[in-house]
């Protein structure tokens, strides 16, 4: 599966939205951190739980382990999630689970609507015609980020603005 960089962009304002290290590393500090004090919440109030100078460990454990757990999942998850959306006044391009791009033009995009389930928004783009099957590309922790995939669409496609088929759909 090519990257971005690998693949000619269709247009001279063509705007790259990939995953990002830095917001996945984010994320893995926060699930790990919440984590551990949860963990050591249940352990402090265990009637068998020690006391004295041995608490200040457990804190360089905490941070030590979520900066290791971090790196491994922000490095892992920017290696195998291949995702990514390019936007351009040409067309919309998608590249979603390890697939060859597919390159849709402004005329032939139907609807394009994010939907989000449980805490991964995804991007849902129905191509125009009876026939078209949805392509759906994971958004989740992308940069420059969901707003600007949003003004993005809407900037080069402004009647979809218009007729709401850019659309924010909660689920």
């Amino acid at each position: 599966m090519p990257r971005p960089e690998m693949v000619p962009p269709p247009a001279a304002d063509a705007v790259t939205f990939r995953p990002a290290f830095w917001p996945a590393f984010g994320f893995g500090v926060a699930i790990f951190l919440a984590t551990w004090a949860v963990l050591l919440l249940a352990v402090a109030l265990t009637p068998w739980a020690t006391t004295g100078s041995g608490w200040w460990l457990l804190a360089v454990d905490a941070v030590a382990g979520s900066l290791v757990y971090a790196t491994t999942f922000a490095g892992l998850r920017r290696l195998w999630c291949r995702d990514w959306v390019r936007v351009s006044s040409a067309g919309l391009e998608l590249v979603s689970r390890g697939r060859a791009p597919v390159l849709l033009r402004w005329p032939a995009v139907g609807s394009v609507r994010l939907v989000r389930r449980w805490a991964t928004p995804t991007l849902v783009v129905t191509p125009a015609g009876p026939d078209g099957a949805p392509l759906t590309v994971a958004v989740w922790l992308m940069r420059p980020g969901r707003p600007a995939l949003l003004a993005a669409l809407q900037r080069h496609r402004p009647a979809m603005a218009q007729d709401s088929t850019v659309a924010r759909t909660m689920l």
